[in-house]
């Protein structure tokens, strides 16, 4: 097995129009897909290359455990409301390994946003990061491709945040520190559905990201960090996500009514 696509997932509606997309992208390699989320999977959506599995947990904590079950050789992690291009898998891959990287950041156009442009996952051309330990020349990433060996023994997330994005901040400047190859594509790899702020389900997200994330991430970073770290820890935050899920629900639409 080569790929593992690990997908941390709440919109079960769109997953069909995700795996159509990974089957037309990945075409020369081997690959798994692992969901996990709350939310039942569709049965006609069932194959022997797909998993899912269950789980009202943050996302770092769910992207966390289901790269424990990976198979492939090589990890990456994708969003449930993106559509891979035609071949752009493919030619990760084949980048990953003609590059020699250690870490290839997968490019993404999100709405309007353009995230495709290397220059932005550049640590000098992103205003967050001011006035923390963070090397200016430092590159960054929120989708990576790299060798899951690489991401266990790192120890993977920190997963004391609520969602992804800080995590992946957090990995990508650990793997800056023990001086890790990291490539961002020179090509878009994908494009997601983006819902700016608090619109749709996004909320959650939102007020996580911008509220206790931020401010342990900025705590965190304000001081050089120790690059390798537990892979256990997510144990410690492994429980129900309450910002997000206030109950078990039954669907994804009874969350949205809930929130």
């Amino acid at each position: 097995m080569k790929l593992s696509i690990i997908v941390p997932t709440i919109r079960t509606h769109l997953l069909e129009r995700f795996i159509e997309s990974v089957r037309l992208s990945c075409v020369k390699y081997t690959y798994e897909i692992i969901f996990i989320g709350p939310f039942a999977f569709p049965e006609h959506l069932k194959s022997p290359n797909i998993r899912h599995y269950t789980s009202y947990c943050t996302v770092p904590v769910c992207i966390q455990k289901a790269t424990m079950l990976a198979e492939g050789q090589l990890i990456c992690h994708a969003v449930d409301d993106s559509v891979f291009y035609e071949h752009t898998l493919d030619r990760c891959i084949d980048t990953f390994y003609e590059q020699k990287c250690d870490v290839l950041g997968l490019t993404y156009v999100e709405n309007t946003n353009d995230m495709a442009v290397s220059d932005k996952w550049k640590v000098k051309n992103i205003s967050e990061f001011d006035g923390l330990n963070i090397n200016g020349e430092w590159t960054t990433f929120v989708q990576p491709l790299m060798c899951v060996d690489l991401f266990r023994r790192i120890g993977g997330f920190d997963c004391s945040f609520e969602y992804s994005n800080h995590s992946h901040h957090d990995l990508a400047f650990r793997l800056n520190r023990i001086d890790a190859n990291i490539v961002v594509a020179p090509f878009c790899v994908s494009y997601a559905f983006h819902m700016p702020e608090r619109t749709g389900d996004h909320g959650p997200i939102h007020d996580a990201q911008t509220g206790p994330d931020e401010e342990r991430f900025r705590k965190k970073w304000l001081a050089p960090v120790e690059p390798l770290i537990e892979y256990d820890n997510y144990k410690l935050y492994d429980k129900p996500w309450t910002r997000r899920f206030k109950k078990e629900y039954t669907s994804y639409m009874d969350m949205v009514i809930d929130q």
